[in-house]
């Protein structure tokens, strides 16, 4: 499941973008300012950040730029009430995957954010198989011997973060930093309590755990 920031300081805007990207399954945090945003930016990874251009103090185009040359990956999606093509092509310029002009419906900011995961998975398999799980990393269904498993949405983002991240041994610090939103009071219990439930779900007897654990480390999914 994706993580979205929304960097936007018209609260009714920054609400209703959040609700829309929620209700689609996103895991989504928000921010008013540019500032608010580096600071998140410096501590938890992002799939996507919704960008506003125009931000007091500090703009959307400047965060972009800062956030291309600091070597942020993530797509970004400006947000912008300006129509002139020399306006979009320095969106572009400094780091932007798209923008979306104001006011806009729903369906096609939507649209703008899997055009942009997409491409940020196209040089990965979309599709996953680990023993008899199968991962479809664009639909977020996930199969265990053909048959549809059913998981929590905090379940689903801890499931889908390290599957992206195969191979990677994550303590319980980087899990509450990559799956869980920051201003979320997490426990290591909690941590250990998803991961004994995806365990449950996904863990054939006698096989291997689909998350194995480092003992005194962290998780890995191998």
């Amino acid at each position: 499941m994706a993580k979205v920031l929304i960097v936007e300081d018209d609260a009714a805007l920054r609400l209703s973008v959040a609700d829309e990207l929620e209700l689609e399954g996103y895991a989504v945090e928000t921010v008013a300012s540019a500032e608010a945003a580096i600071e998140i930016l410096a501590i938890s990874d992002f799939d996507l950040v919704v960008l506003d251009w125009e931000l007091p103090n500090m703009s959307g185009l400047e965060l972009c730029g800062s956030m291309r040359r600091s070597g942020k990956r993530c797509g970004i999606l400006f947000l912008t009430g300006r129509f002139a093509t020399r306006d979009k092509t320095s969106g572009l310029d400094a780091g932007a995957d798209d923008y979306l002009t104001k006011p806009f419906e729903p369906d096609e900011l939507l649209a703008r954010v899997r055009a942009i995961l997409r491409r940020g998975t196209a040089n990965r398999d979309d599709q996953i198989q680990i023993g008899d799980i199968q991962i479809n990393l664009v639909t977020r269904s996930i199969l265990k011997n053909g048959t549809v498993v059913v998981l929590k949405a905090k379940e689903q983002q801890l499931v889908e973060f390290l599957v992206r991240h195969r191979g990677a041994l994550f303590s319980l610090d980087d899990l509450i930093r990559n799956v869980w939103s920051s201003d979320e009071l997490v426990s290591y219990d909690a941590v250990r309590q998803c991961v004994k439930r995806v365990r449950e779900k996904l863990d054939a007897p006698g096989k291997p755990s689909f998350i194995n654990t480092v003992k005194g480390i962290g998780y890995i999914v191998e």
